[in-house]
């Protein structure tokens, strides 16, 4: 009698666990991103100045 109500609790705390965990590897990305993106744009400041 217990298993439904217990499954759906599990099942909408994996749920949230993977939404989570989805966004956090989202926002890692994104920052890795735009770190790569200001790191090529210094570089090719200093160049232009070197000039």
């Amino acid at each position: 009698m217990w298993h439904k109500p217990a499954f759906q609790i599990l099942s909408a705390f994996y749920s949230a666990s993977l939404l989570v965990v989805l966004f956090m590897l989202y926002n890692y990305v994104q920052n890795d991103q735009v770190q790569v993106t200001k790191d090529q744009v210094m570089q090719e400041t200093r160049v232009i100045y070197q000039q």
